[in-house]
């Protein structure tokens, strides 16, 4: 019964994803759109049911593609990104998208949204065993925002991986720089990490 239940919830929960990305495409709301098509990704994934993800990216791309606002295009790239990286682990494509991001928010200046994109770019370079790529992205995403008052979340993984990718790069006066600095900011949350175990 109880199987009966969740699977009866599985397709409420889908019937109204479509019915929200028939919405959003007849509005031509990308972010909305794009948002929701990786919602009923994770739906499919914890039901075990077949996700055809080659399909739904390229729906994503498609609606990326179209839209003439730079900045919304670029912040697109990077939700398809996310959508790669977390939800189908090909980490491949997330770094293509992340990087059309990363072209499109440097030409515009956006500085913002790019430290986190940068962030994200980094941890792909990384999990591809690109590690002088991964060092330089998470730098930049420092770069961005050390002398800014932020309290992004995603700050304290920035102040986590930065480091350990320093140490493994053996930037080890480097990496305790860093690793300080994050301990003095708003988002840190005490973490147990000890950098003098990493090497």
């Amino acid at each position: 019964a109880s199987d009966n239940l969740e699977e009866k919830n599985t397709e409420l929960a889908l019937e109204s994803i479509e019915k929200a990305e028939h919405i959003f495409m007849d509005m031509r709301l990308g972010i909305p759109l794009i948002e929701s098509k990786i919602l009923k990704a994770k739906i499919l994934k914890a039901a075990g049911r077949d996700l055809d993800v080659r399909k739904e990216g390229l729906e994503m791309a498609r609606i990326s593609e179209g839209h003439e606002d730079e900045r919304e295009r670029a912040l697109q790239y990077n939700l398809i990104a996310v959508y790669y990286f977390w939800d189908t682990n090909q980490t491949d494509i997330a770094l293509d998208y992340s990087l059309k991001g990363v072209q499109i928010l440097e030409n515009l200046g956006e500085k913002h949204f790019l430290a986190e994109v940068y962030l994200w770019t980094g941890a792909e370079f990384y999990l591809l065993e690109l590690l002088q790529k991964s060092v330089e992205y998470f730098s930049k995403c420092f770069e961005l925002i050390r002398n800014e008052q932020r309290n992004d979340a995603w700050l304290e993984l920035l102040y986590l991986l930065y480091p350990q990718r320093l140490v493994e790069a053996g930037e080890y006066e480097k990496a305790e720089e860093i690793f300080a600095i994050g301990k003095t900011t708003d988002t840190w949350e005490g973490t147990q990490l000890n950098l003098k175990g990493l090497y």
